[in-house]
């Protein structure tokens, strides 16, 4: 309701109830799921609004299938006021791992005192199709002049037994779904304001094992760029001799580096 006088018309308003997250969302060959629970209340004048209330989710769940990530079973609980909203509880599983994040959520237009802390254990990456690496997390979302994502990922890693075009793959992830469907959409545009700058480093050797390499190596990697189109960066260097097969003949590798350095279409190999 609202009062008018002469002074500036005051008002107090105020929602509360279930939210349908399937429903109320549908971004293009995602899945969403869940139900939030909303209470917010506000009041002031319109040059000073003061509000506070919270949101509760229960058994969410995120599928983005053409990002080969599916965010299950979250619960979370935040309080929000005018300067943002502070994480109380968020829990969930991030493609079959562990996801806990803490911290402050600001409101646009808003100054946090913190930022968002989330720590990942034992997260499933397909990458090359059909082999699985092990990933732990620790990544901090900071918010100043620009949204950025710092942090470091440690990747343990599967022995890759395909053939040399899965280095390429491994080695250069973002040009991997180049020929895919491209529309902008709501995610891709969001996650393009998120800079991204995490390091990357390997639990143990990277192993390859087919017909046509066998080599073990150590990466020291950076990953740069927006989360909606990062870019691979840094060296992959051999740890022992290995083999290679190639224009018809077995070589003999002592040593070897491949640099990934920025390129024309994105990440170039060398």
């Amino acid at each position: 309701h609202s009062t008018l006088d002469r002074r500036q018309p005051r008002f107090e308003a105020a929602v509360a109830g279930d939210v349908d997250l399937g429903a109320a969302f549908t971004l293009r060959g995602d899945r969403v799921a869940g139900v939030a629970r909303v209470d917010v209340s506000a009041s002031g004048t319109p040059d000073a609004v003061s509000w506070h209330g919270g949101l509760e989710l229960r058994d969410g769940t995120w599928v983005m299938r053409e990002r080969g990530v599916a965010v299950t079973e979250v619960n979370t609980k935040l309080a929000c006021a005018v300067g943002g909203c502070h994480v109380e509880q968020f829990s969930g599983r991030l493609n079959g791992g562990t996801l806990v994040i803490e911290g402050d959520l600001p409101i646009p237009g808003a100054t946090a005192t913190r930022g968002l802390h989330a720590t990942l254990r034992d997260a499933g990456l397909e990458l090359p199709k059909g082999v699985r690496h092990d990933l732990d997390a620790d990544l901090d979302l900071i918010r100043g002049e620009s949204t950025r994502l710092t942090g470091t990922v440690t990747v343990w890693p599967a022995a890759v037994s395909g053939s040399i075009a899965a280095l390429a793959t491994l080695v250069s992830p973002s040009q991997a779904g180049s020929g895919a469907d491209e529309r902008p959409d709501v995610v891709s545009a969001a996650l393009s304001h998120v800079g991204v700058d995490v390091r990357i480093v390997s639990g143990d050797d990277l192993t390859f094992d087919s017909a046509d390499l066998q080599v073990t190596a150590s990466a020291d990697l950076r990953l740069a760029g927006t989360l909606a189109g990062p870019r691979l960066r840094g060296q992959v260097a051999t740890r022992d001799r290995g083999r290679i097969f190639l224009a018809g003949r077995n070589w003999d590798l002592e040593e070897g580096t491949l640099s990934l350095l920025e390129g024309q279409g994105g990440t170039d190999a060398r």
